[in-house]
């Protein structure tokens, strides 16, 4: 059978334009906006290769500079190229956007100014404040109260803890130590190293009342209180509350319809860290240790400690004796525990462990200043090494979290300049 002429052409007319390159040119940019006397850097990419300058355009329309973006040389991700666009001299404060000269492609509005970053914390702590479980501020809710039965332990299987507290994980209501003891550790860090930069609008319940106590402080104590009742008996560690039998839908907290087989909104099951994998149906974890939660929550308490003994030396000590307690679990079961499943696969998959106990261990000594907890960290900093997620094309899900390395930068003032250039040489390899 001949095609039409007409047909034909339509044919030809539709393979070339499945063939065309885009030339829409698309702009990455810190939304947040710049401040004046820092590094102002913004990425473009497009399908095809891009050969004009770009303008900062201010809201007034007038351009304060032009610019040639510097392709990335590196291996492209996708079909796309990308360019970097540097405007780090313009320190002006104002609105701006970035405009290629002659194409006409332009980015959203962003700020240059002092401010950008003013609040953004307090934001932050909303949402940390909005996932908390046992009372939850945001919505004057007490939900989860029955946390949990626990299973791999050495008490009978269903023997009831306390393990209400923490925090609810993104969009379900389980509750991990994998995450609870890295977002507790990593407030801590971040008040030590800016206390001025954090207000107090809130109490000890997240509720709008100030109370004398920086709010991530306030947040910070409400993931310690938790790691220190997960740690319920001298050798016991709680990793997990709950399963994705959680996951039947949208729900609220409370009346929580799940059913971990006592009935909906009722006890939820506690998995305790043993080493070993894990998982009450068809599906089980890899687990080889539990270092990574109990070398991470020894640095959470020892950051606790650390801070706490300005402002209550009962609850300090009671971090430090739980810390060592921790990070002695943590020498004894080297490797890493997982999440567990129930009815899918799907799991939190972390198989790092060393960068943890390199972090427990640092905070160690700084707050002991006992050698043998130096030595544990350099020993560990250099099995941690440069194990991460950054040049790798895909990796399993959670496999290298926290996906930053904070023990070398803990340890990193606490040893000589030698090993300070290993730890820094650490994080610059590609």
């Amino acid at each position: 059978m001949k095609l039409s002429s007409t047909v034909l052409l339509l044919l030809l007319a539709l393979y070339a334009s499945a063939q065309t390159i885009s030339r829409d040119i698309h702009f990455r940019i810190n939304q947040l906006g710049y401040h004046p006397n820092e590094n102002k850097m913004a990425i473009i990419f497009s399908e095809s290769s891009v050969n004009e300058p770009f303008e900062l355009v201010s809201d007034q329309g007038s351009v304060l500079v032009k610019i040639k973006p510097l392709k990335v040389e590196a291996i492209p991700w996708g079909k796309f190229n990308y360019y970097t666009i540097d405007f780090t001299q313009v320190q002006t404060a104002g609105l701006y956007s970035l405009r290629s000269a002659k194409s006409g492609f332009k980015s959203r509005s962003f700020t240059i100014s002092t401010d950008n970053y003013q609040g953004t914390t307090d934001d932050l702590l909303t949402f940390m404040r909005q996932q908390r479980c046992g009372y939850n501020p945001f919505l004057d809710m007490v939900c989860h109260q029955r946390d949990g039965r626990i299973f791999y332990g050495n008490l009978p299987d269903s023997t009831f803890v306390d393990a209400s507290g923490g925090w609810h994980d993104a969009g379900d209501q389980l509750k991990y130590l994998i995450t609870g003891s890295y977002a507790t550790a990593h407030m801590l860090m971040a008040y030590k190293l800016y206390p001025g930069k954090f207000s107090d609008k809130v109490n000890d319940l997240g509720q709008p009342f100030p109370n004398n106590i920086a709010d991530v402080l306030d947040e910070a104590k409400w993931g310690l209180d938790w790691i220190l009742k997960l740690h319920f008996a001298p050798d016991q560690l709680i990793h997990q509350i709950a399963d994705d039998r959680d996951h039947i839908g949208w729900k609220m907290p409370e009346p929580d319809p799940s059913n971990f087989g006592w009935g909906p909104n009722s006890y939820r099951v506690a998995y305790v860290a043993n080493g070993k994998p894990q998982g009450l149906n068809v599906y089980k974890s890899q687990a080889t240790g539990y270092a990574n939660v109990a070398g991470r929550s020894a640095a959470a308490l020892a950051l606790g400690a650390q801070i706490w003994i300005e402002i209550d030396a009962s609850f300090a000590m009671q971090c430090f004796d739980a810390a060592l307690s921790l990070y002695a679990l943590g020498k004894t079961h080297e490797g890493f525990q997982q999440g567990n499943s129930y009815g899918a696969p799907y799991r939190y998959n972390e198989q790092t462990w060393a960068d943890d106990m390199e972090w427990g261990a640092a905070e160690l000594f700084r707050l002991t200043g006992m050698p043998e907890f130096l030595a544990d960290a350099k020993r560990y900093a250099t099995e941690a090494n440069t194990d991460n997620w950054l040049m790798l094309d895909s990796a399993s899900h959670y496999q290298y979290y926290p996906f930053i390395n904070l023990g070398h930068y803990a340890l990193y003032d606490l040893v000589d300049d030698g090993f300070k250039t290993t730890l820094a040489a650490y994080y610059k390899k590609k």
